[in-house]
């Protein structure tokens, strides 16, 4: 099966499939995991080489060298068989799925492939078994509590910073990503200046 996990950038895709391939139950119910990340200048030859050095650790230098064609017939050898999880991130068009698709048997054995994407419409032409994960903004408030986790930890946020840190969450748009930035930036400016950075920072947000 392939589950897609979609949403705009910033909401947490590649973090939430890190979780999960990551996760001590996961790695244990897969022969063979891999993580293949895509960019916008991606080619064949540079997945087939990220997904095989994943699973390949000993012959990482040598799959460099060799061509394409000799890759995917390689990558779908090494999978034959065996129950794999393989994260295809940051997909960009159907074109890269269709570089790889015939590398990846389906054995019937719950293999699975975890794809992130920002577009919405890519599911569909895929044509998945399963509805895709659509990963919604963070709430206000939502932002406002990861901001203060971010920069209290387990401690309460100063009633006196309290509409600095609301009104610094409602820029950040709900994206999570926006949160942890403008945390990093206030973690490192004096408490007294934050409420001057958050007007600065609306522009750049």
């Amino acid at each position: 099966d392939i589950v897609a996990i979609v949403g705009m950038p910033g909401l947490g895709k590649t973090t939430l499939a890190n979780k999960v391939y990551g996760d001590p139950l996961v790695k244990s119910h897969f022969h063979i995991r891999s993580w293949c990340c895509f960019s916008r200048a991606y080619t064949k030859h540079s997945l087939l080489v990220q997904m095989l050095c994943n699973i390949d650790h000993g012959n990482s230098a040598g799959y460099i060298r060799k061509d394409e064609d000799y890759m995917a017939d390689r990558l779908r050898k090494l999978l034959k068989g065996n129950r794999y999880l393989i994260v295809l991130d940051d997909v960009w068009d159907i074109r890269g799925w269709d570089l790889l698709k015939l590398s990846l048997p389906d054995d019937c054995n719950g293999s699975r492939i975890l794809l992130t994407s920002r577009l919405q419409e890519l599911p569909l032409q895929i044509k998945l078994d399963s509805e895709p994960h659509h990963l919604r903004p963070l709430t206000d408030n939502e932002s406002c509590e990861l901001l203060q986790k971010k920069l209290f930890a387990n401690e309460d946020c100063p009633p006196i910073l309290s509409n600095v840190l609301l009104n610094a969450a409602k820029y950040c748009k709900g994206l999570p990503l926006t949160v942890v930035l403008v945390a990093g930036i206030l973690a490192t400016t004096k408490q007294d200046c934050w409420e001057e950075v958050v007007i600065h920072l609306t522009s750049s947000i």
